[in-house]
């Protein structure tokens, strides 16, 4: 269904029933690569001749853009419809677009009409000096556990400088509402992921200069990460052997002491000793098998979490702490709250624990005491 927008003028609601939860991530202005899968790259290639090579041009263009996610939890669901009647809002209000100069505050409307629910998004105020303010955002309702999904419809690229407001004014229904299983102890939650795109930035090199020190940067960067991953898949030139059980009894992984001592201080005091590992060239750790290890090996050649890692979270969590990996060991704590569901819940509680991530351990803890009725029954 195609967004429409409302021709309301209200621009006020009560608040004050519901959370606001809100996470944000934004990019700086740079060129694609595999992780910025929305920037948008032009590049006029050098061509392979010696006359052309004195004279050329090189363009990189790229959209900054930052990521608002806002989660809203409406407590007292059934209390809020009683209040609001036939017809009302519920609005929310927050701020963003400030990491690509585009600062603004905007306001997330639910509208009551009958069983009907719509949802609005609208820009409240903006402080910058571009003529426009393009964003993209898409809502949803699902359950706090992630294993029911209601409703989910996004809007492309707009201009909300151009409309008083954009959603839907049929989103969902009190009875699709009531009868979908999203609602958590009378709670419900909205997820609304929004997209600010700044002005386009190109960074041009003019004709005979050399590339910028930050490209050439950036460059040589991408290069060693890609460099060092290549070596850890192939094993070229290793000169250590770390063991880890299988089914088969070992398996093993062949990697190099100079690389690991220079991202781990306990490998790098295991290779000066004279430890039994440092003169036998092999090593064996009891507690990843070959998947977790893995992880974290190409965390310490690369400086790259692989999505698996969730898979181990108490050998990943444990390693980065028994050898000494403080940015492995902050990225899992900042991590493990999103990867909770009604199935790990409390095995990710007990990793968080017994490592004392206070964030997580509060985190996973309070998801527990409100989806504790899903938990047990998927216990």
């Amino acid at each position: 269904m195609a967004p429409v927008r409302s021709h309301r003028s209200h621009r006020h609601g009560a608040r004050g029933l519901g959370d606001l939860d809100i996470s944000s991530s934004g990019s700086s202005l740079r060129s694609k690569s595999s992780t910025d899968s929305d920037d948008v790259s032009v590049k006029i290639l050098t061509p392979v001749n010696d006359e052309w090579e004195k004279n050329y041009s090189e363009f990189d263009s790229s959209f900054p853009t930052q990521v608002k996610c806002i989660v809203w939890r409406i407590k007292d669901f059934s209390t809020l419809l009683q209040l609001k009647g036939a017809s009302g809002k519920e609005e929310i209000e927050f701020t963003g677009g400030e990491e690509v100069s585009m600062p603004s505050k905007w306001k997330m409307s639910l509208m009551f009409d009958g069983d009907k629910i719509g949802l609005y998004l609208s820009l409240v105020e903006y402080t910058g000096t571009e003529r426009t303010v393009f964003a993209k955002f898409e809502s949803k309702i699902k359950h706090p556990c992630g294993t029911k999904e209601l409703i989910s419809r996004s809007v492309q690229p707009t201009d909300m400088k151009a409309v008083e407001d954009w959603g839907w004014g049929s989103f969902t229904s009190v009875p699709s509402i009531k009868n979908s299983g999203v609602l958590v102890r009378d709670r419900l939650t909205i997820h609304l992921r929004l997209e600010f795109y700044g002005k386009t930035a190109t960074n041009t090199m003019l004709s005979g200069d050399r590339p910028s020190r930050e490209m050439m940067e950036r460059q040589a960067r991408d290069g060693v990460i890609n460099d060092l991953g290549t070596l850890l898949k192939t094993g070229a030139n290793s000169d250590f052997v770390i063991k880890v059980p299988s089914l088969k009894g070992f398996a093993s992984v062949k990697v190099h002491k100079a690389i690991l001592a220079a991202r781990s201080p306990v490998f790098f005091a295991m290779m000066e000793s004279k430890m039994v590992e440092s003169t036998s060239g092999e090593m064996t750790i009891p507690d990843l098998n070959l998947k977790s290890l893995n992880v974290l090996l190409k965390f310490i050649y690369t400086g790259i979490v692989d999505d698996t890692w969730i898979e181990y979270p108490g050998p990943i969590v444990n390693a980065s702490e028994k050898y000494d990996l403080p940015i492995l060991k902050s990225f899992c704590e900042k991590q493990l709250h999103g990867a909770c569901n009604s199935r790990n819940a409390f095995e990710l509680l007990k990793v968080a624990k017994t490592h004392n991530l206070t964030t997580a351990t509060h985190n996973i803890s309070e998801f527990i005491y409100l989806n504790i009725e899903e938990i047990v029954k998927n216990a």
